[in-house]
């Protein structure tokens, strides 16, 4: 095996602190808690999923438009709200919030 011996706690242990600054470096650039990030990332993957197959049935049959703002346009401004220099906290709860109701 190539690392073993006395150098493999040593090398996993550097790893995962490379990882571990790179991550902490990358969430401070953005302005969000690990939580805060991980909310926006799984928002942006679960709407991408969606207009995966909104877009594999508008493929299929051409005269059906993508459904539930799966249309290009609409993923296009959904990810440019979601880019960090355009995203807060603030405008993801709202639009939550504006999804799914409130109160």
């Amino acid at each position: 095996m190539f690392l073993s011996g006395a150098f493999a706690p040593l090398f996993c242990f550097c790893s995962i602190s490379i990882l571990f600054n790179s991550t902490m470096k990358h969430l401070e650039e953005v302005g969000e808690t690990y939580w805060q990030h991980l909310k926006v990332g799984m928002g942006v993957v679960s709407t991408l999923a969606l207009a995966t197959h909104g877009q594999l049935l508008h493929a299929l049959i051409p005269c059906i438009k993508p459904p539930l703002d799966t249309d290009l346009k609409s993923i296009i401004s959904f990810l440019e709200k979601r880019l960090p220099e355009n995203r807060t906290n603030k405008n993801v709860d709202e639009d939550l919030y504006t999804v799914y109701g409130g109160d």
